[in-house]
């Protein structure tokens, strides 16, 4: 991914995966739309276990 090769100290975490709060990134090759839905459906999820 061309961010480890502009940010080579990220390239060492756990999952080499970009997932922070409310966001995630990855290129169109790479996710599916069943992927983003999981997602969304997760985060929907655990957001409502914190209200």
């Amino acid at each position: 991914m061309m961010v480890f090769d502009k940010h080579p100290e990220y390239a060492s975490k756990r999952d080499r995966s970009f997932w922070v709060w409310g966001y995630y990134v990855s290129t169109a090759s790479n996710i599916t739309e069943e992927a983003i839905k999981l997602h969304i459906k997760e985060r929907r999820i655990k957001e409502s276990s914190l209200l």
